[in-house]
């Protein structure tokens, strides 16, 4: 039997400008403020600003996400050991994950982003995310980066109920996002209530808990 899924509203996209969203969203999500309210539509700064695109949305995302997953302490040595983000089959999402995290890094934590066509070609990762397309072999590739405890991400079809910790959606003009906290636990990463609670979809283990 697999995973039990709960429900969420979906999160509605942003109508704001460029980095500046993503500044915006970072913060107001460290103050533990709701990030329905962060990416709901907003009213843009300026008549010069312009909406930011899919990609650099979903790099937001992604970096969210990289703020409210816990790793095991081994994993990063100290703190200067950078935070490794693969990104499998879109070159776009990684040149704009790259853009927002350039001379900020994450948290103070410096952050690598490695773009690769398939999964087998990326060096060791603490994040792994699948394009839509990028769905070659991907049991196996779930079961080899779960194992190396590593945090995938995904937007191919079913991600999050094929295996995969979080699944991101975009549904008409709103992204949204699933986690399976039972991959979760098999990679040894922590998931964050703050994070669960804006997941429009948490699947479970068949007799775990709500909380």
């Amino acid at each position: 039997m697999g995973p039990t899924p709960s429900h969420r509203d979906p999160v509605p996209l942003p109508r704001a400008a460029g980095n500046a969203v993503v500044r915006a969203l970072s913060s107001a999500l460290q103050l533990g403020l709701c990030l329905s309210l962060l990416l709901a539509p907003a009213r843009a700064a300026s008549p010069a600003a312009q909406t930011p695109t899919e990609s650099q949305l979903k790099a937001a995302f992604l970096l969210n996400f990289a703020r409210f997953v816990t790793w095991p302490s081994h994993v990063f040595e100290s703190a200067d050991t950078p935070l490794v983000f693969g990104i499998v089959a879109d070159p776009r999402l990684a040149s704009d994950l790259e853009s927002i995290l350039r001379e900020r890094g994450l948290d103070g934590r410096p952050v690598v982003v490695r773009p690769a066509p398939t999964w087998r070609d990326l060096p060791a990762c603490h994040i792994v995310h699948f394009a839509a397309n990028a769905d070659w072999r991907l049991a196996e590739a779930l079961q080899s980066l779960h194992t190396a405890g590593t945090l995938t991400t995904g937007e191919i079809d079913g991600f999050a109920r094929r295996g995969g910790v979080i699944h991101l959606v975009r549904d008409g003009t709103r992204l949204r996002f699933e986690v399976n906290l039972a991959s979760a636990s098999t990679a040894n990463l922590r998931v964050h209530a703050q994070l669960l609670r804006l997941a429009q979809r948490i699947h479970r283990a068949p007799n775990e808990p709500s909380p």
